[in-house]
C-alpha cells in the first residue's frame, strides 16, 4: 500500500544510488542520494526482510 505510513528504498544494481518513496498528507515525497566518487556502495544487510520503525524528529531540530 503506497499510502501507508512507510518508507520503501530502492537502490540501482551497483549500489551507489538510492531512491526513498514515502507519502505524507500533501502527497509523495521522492528522496534521492548518490554516493560521492570515493565511496564504493551503500551497505546492505543481507538476508531476509528487516523492518525497522522511524519517528519524527521534534520541530527545531
Amino acid at each position: 500500500d503506497p499510502f501507508a505510513r512507510a518508507v520503501y528504498v530502492f537502490s540501482n544494481q551497483r549500489r551507489d544510488r538510492i531512491k526513498m518513496l514515502l507519502w505524507d498528507r500533501n502527497g509523495f515525497w521522492l528522496l534521492m542520494n548518490q554516493l560521492a566518487s570515493y565511496y564504493n556502495s551503500f551497505s546492505w544487510i543481507r538476508g531476509s526482510w528487516i523492518l525497522r520503525s522511524l519517528s519524527p524528529l521534534p520541530r527545531g531540530q
